[in-house]
């Protein structure tokens, strides 16, 4: 979980391992979408490969009583029967075509608020998850967790950079457009100049010209934002 930035690759790793470390069917990640209205697939794994992915599955949170009492309580759901659970009435038909039964809802915290979900459906349909089987789901979700949110920060941090690049970018072609494109020819002189930013964008102005009707010409340096 903490060698990787990449949120896709953190969550389907862990998806990966759930199914190795307990006795259950498939793993299956499930973030809130921005507007909290929905749970998103966005990992998944299965112990066996004949099984269908719900990668990608769009699971509204309204009147799914269970992924609802999870997000709101911030605490691990276990249901024996969710074909006939009325918190799973919602996902039941669902849960009969997958074959799902006994299944551990695990949430996801970060900050004191609830981002997804974990959804654990047993290996053996009247499996009945143990505490240590519950506390170890809880600790692993924590640690997910902590991931998926330092990675939405430095994909945030990423993009907010390549934004600030840009501007610098804009800065720096704005800043050579206000040097002279040629330099006055005046006899018996070599004028040539030369210019090095101190930063990505630095504050500094030259020019060199000749004033109308006069042999005097002018030559400006300026430092406009100090930099010690």
């Amino acid at each position: 979980v903490s060698q990787s930035l990449d949120l896709r690759d953190i969550l389907q790793s862990t998806c990966r391992e759930l199914t190795a470390i307990f006795e259950i069917r498939n793993a299956g990640i499930g973030l809130l979408t921005p507007d909290k209205k929905n749970l998103e697939i966005v990992a998944f794994h299965a112990a066996s490969s004949d099984e269908k992915s719900a990668l990608g599955l769009v699971l509204p949170v309204e009147g799914n009583s269970s992924s609802m009492e999870v997000l709101e309580k911030k605490k691990t759901l276990v249901i024996q029967d969710a074909q006939s659970d009325p918190r799973t009435s919602s996902i039941a038909d669902i849960s009969r075509t997958r074959g799902t039964r006994s299944i551990m809802i695990v949430p996801l915290l970060t900050r004191g608020e609830a981002i997804g979900t974990i959804g654990m459906p047993a290996r053996d349909p009247y499996h009945i998850f143990t505490k240590n089987e519950i506390e170890l789901a809880e600790t692993i979700a924590s640690q997910i967790a902590a991931a998926v949110d330092n990675a939405k920060l430095h994909a945030k941090t990423e993009s907010e950079l390549g934004v600030a690049e840009r501007d610098l970018e804009i800065g720096r072609q704005i800043q050579s457009g206000f040097f002279p494109e040629t330099l006055p020819e005046i006899s018996g002189w070599e004028i040539a100049t030369h210019f090095h930013a101190a930063r990505q964008v630095a504050g500094d102005f030259y020019d060199v010209f000749q004033f109308r009707n006069s042999t005097f010409t002018a030559f400006i340096i300026a430092d406009v934002c100090d930099k010690g």
